[in-house]
């Protein structure tokens, strides 16, 4: 082979080693450029990966926090259910003690009206009798005694169960007003289902 035919083969690999390189200069500068983006897209999703990291962090502990408010609001309300049911037995206690006072007050009443009648009488008769002799008038007068006492009997009875009704009504709205706050408080607690439904509300 000749100078210049050697020359022109030369000359002409040149080329296509220069197209080659060119092309490998290329090639690198691409996957550089890849590589570039490849370091910020993961930069990008480490700092979204921390991101959702913290916000997990923050998720969990108000679930935390919530389920713990849940359990200590539990316990309060069956505590609170406790005193309700307490309550209304007391409440029925109470009624059934008013309507047995409220019966024996009804007899004491009707006894109390028999003797009050049976004293007028006799105090009727007694007036009439006056003439008829010291014998019968004591005895009138003893009997009249008896009944005054019966009557005064009966009438401390009265009292007494007019004072007993009176406590038993007071205690009876004490245990009402009871119920009615029990009652609130459980319309405040957290039902579990709403509790499930603030923990979804918190994720979403």
């Amino acid at each position: 082979m000749g100078s210049e035919a050697q020359i022109r083969f030369l000359k002409a690999k040149l080329r296509v080693m220069q197209e080659q390189v060119d092309q490998l200069t290329t090639q690198v500068s691409s996957l550089l450029d890849e590589q570039q983006t490849y370091k910020t897209s993961t930069k990008e999703s480490n700092e979204e990966l921390e991101r959702l990291k913290k916000n997990l962090n923050h998720q969990q502990n108000q679930t935390t926090k919530w389920k713990s408010a849940f359990e200590a609001e539990k316990g309060n309300t069956e505590r609170k259910t406790n005193q309700l049911q307490s309550a209304s037995k007391e409440l029925d206690k109470q009624n059934r003690e008013i309507k047995q006072s409220a019966t024996s007050y009804n007899a004491l009443e009707v006894r109390f009206n028999r003797v009050l009648e049976d004293f007028n009488k006799v105090k009727s008769q007694l007036q009439k009798q006056q003439h008829s002799g010291k014998q019968i008038v004591e005895q009138d007068q003893q009997k009249l005694d008896h009944l005054k006492n019966e009557n005064k009997q009966l009438n401390r009875i009265n009292v007494d169960s007019l004072n007993v009704i009176k406590k038993q009504q007071k205690l009876i709205g004490v245990l009402k007003r009871q119920i009615l706050h029990v009652e609130a408080a459980k319309l405040l607690s957290f039902t579990e289902d709403e509790f499930v439904k603030a923990l979804d509300w918190g994720k979403n």
